[in-house]
């Protein structure tokens, strides 16, 4: 008898753990997400979405090696702890390692390309990684938007003009 009340609280214990686990929200991998967005010809903000609870963040920025200069970067939500790309030894390559002390912030950076003649700055590709606060690293996706094509001016409908 006591052997059957001891495996029925074994088992209520089970079901009300998985019960709890699934009750309480978990926080989705798969939520994390950076965005490149590119603002001007040589303007790009970064904006992340799902970063609560992230520590850290390591962005890689993959860019035409044709601009010498290394971009300027402004963060906020966070405190920009290492800046690689002015050394001569990874032309096209920006790296940036990002600490967020508040988890809880937004997040966006700011990348600045010093324009070069006519051209202006194409990103080749970006990857990101973060780090949570318990130390555990992911990498994270990251989508790319162009600069949104100027809207041309919109011409009168043919049913606009048959209603004057």
């Amino acid at each position: 008898m006591r052997l059957l009340t001891l495996a029925r609280k074994s088992w209520i214990f089970f079901v009300a753990s998985m019960v709890l686990c699934l009750a309480v929200p978990a926080v989705s991998r798969a939520e994390t997400s950076l965005t490149f967005v590119q603002m001007e010809e040589s303007k790009y903000v970064v904006k992340g979405e799902g970063l609560e609870g992230i520590a850290a963040i390591n962005i890689i920025v993959d860019y035409d090696s044709t601009f010498p200069d290394a971009p300027q970067v402004n963060v906020m939500g966070g405190e920009l702890l290492k800046k690689e790309g002015e050394a001569a030894s990874t032309p096209g390559t920006l790296k940036l390692r990002i600490l967020r002390e508040d988890t809880k912030a937004g997040f966006e950076v700011c990348i600045y390309f010093q324009e070069t003649g006519d051209y202006t700055a194409a990103i080749n590709f970006v990857t990101a990684e973060v780090a949570d606060l318990a130390g555990g690293t992911r990498p994270v996706p990251v989508e790319i938007l162009p600069l949104p094509s100027p809207k041309e001016p919109e011409s009168p409908s043919p049913q606009a003009e048959d209603r004057r």
